[in-house]
């Protein structure tokens, strides 16, 4: 039965895991993840009657990492990354897993999927171990690299899928538009172009991105906002008034057709307009030629996570070094469905 009250409102069975919500112990704006992924978490659960009397409790551990998954830490001169590998011989479908500008290492969304039955490869690409420290530095033959030794594996078959949420939605498109053993793309809230501060190298050039003309009209009051006393930047607004033959993302009509294409958009995204982004190539992915395409709209902020990550509405970046708005309240079963119905297309 539906709960009386709390912090989910329709009957669930992981109704508790899935509608968590960050401690107020939890240092402001920090994003919350569930890594290290290795040992299982600790759930101290607690039935309480109407005066705060403890009636019955319980102690749960909850894996994030089944505990027949190997997993492999990489640090080579061409890559760095995590792999993990579900226990047997295979071949198993295969998934790079990426996520965006902040940098860093995030392990927890493709220790799920390898529980799940997926070779995955987690892969930072740069402000991590022997990884560049700026995004200037990163080279796309990186990903290529990358994808050549996922779908090498002896367990493995010659094609993989990509997902990448954010900034890394646009490195899934720009792979997919150059790398044709991808087979499967899946674009969580993905940036509609490269800018001046989120581009990278190809060939030891760095990649077309667009350039802000005179700030196209936007005032200071449009793209900052108060959030918990701090403020944060709404990087929606921007985009919002950017014109489309502004964005730079390449010709994601070399993306083959044949290739699937799933984007993830949020209604109340404030960090990118994601809704509008997806709208706009899935109208020029149509008229190339492109089918094999769903936009799945969802309500909910920019951090669209795999399920039991507390939501996020702010975050520090540290890349940046200023605070995002992201936006959204907590959608429990948002995040769940996104997660499994993301296990279909790879």
């Amino acid at each position: 039965m539906a709960p009386i009250s709390g912090t989910y409102s329709e009957a669930h069975k992981m109704g508790l895991f899935i509608s968590m919500i960050a401690s107020k112990t939890n240092r402001p704006a920090a994003l919350v993840v569930l890594d290290p992924v290795d040992p299982p978490k600790i759930y101290n659960l607690e039935l309480k009657d109407s005066g705060d009397k403890v009636l019955d409790k319980v102690i749960l551990e909850r894996y994030i990492l089944h505990p027949d998954v190997e997993r492999i830490e990489i640090e080579t001169p061409e890559m760095t990354a995590t792999l993990f590998r579900p226990k047997g011989q295979g071949p198993f479908p295969a998934l790079i897993d990426m996520f965006g500008s902040s940098g860093g290492i995030k392990e927890h969304r493709a220790a799920l999927f390898a529980s799940h039955g997926f070779v995955t490869l987690c892969l930072p690409f740069f402000n991590y171990k022997n990884l560049p420290s700026t995004l200037a530095d990163v080279n796309m033959e990186y990903f290529e690299y990358a994808i050549e030794f996922l779908c090498n594996l002896p367990y493995t078959t010659n094609n993989c899928g990509i997902i990448g949420r954010s900034f890394g939605s646009c490195l899934a498109m720009l792979c997919a538009q150059r790398y044709h053993k991808i087979t499967c793309v899946i674009n969580v809230n993905g940036s509609p172009s490269l800018e001046e501060f989120t581009t990278f190298k190809e060939n030891g050039k760095l990649l077309p991105y667009f350039v802000p003309q005179n700030g196209y009209g936007i005032e200071h009051e449009e793209v900052v906002c108060e959030i918990d006393g701090k403020m944060a930047i709404a990087h929606n607004s921007f985009y919002k008034k950017v014109p489309e033959n502004h964005w730079r993302l390449g010709p994601v009509e070399n993306i083959p057709k044949n290739t699937g294409i799933y984007y993830i958009a949020t209604l109340d995204d404030l960090g990118i307009n994601s809704t509008e982004t997806a709208d706009y190539f899935y109208k020029r992915l149509k008229k190339s030629g492109h089918n094999n395409i769903v936009v799945d709209v969802k309500p909910g902020g920019h951090l669209i996570d795999a399920p039991y990550v507390p939501h996020m509405d702010f975050v520090w970046n540290k890349y940046f070094g200023i605070y995002m708005a992201y936006g959204g309240e907590p959608h429990p079963l948002i995040q769940d469905s996104a997660f499994a119905y993301t296990k279909n297309p790879i």
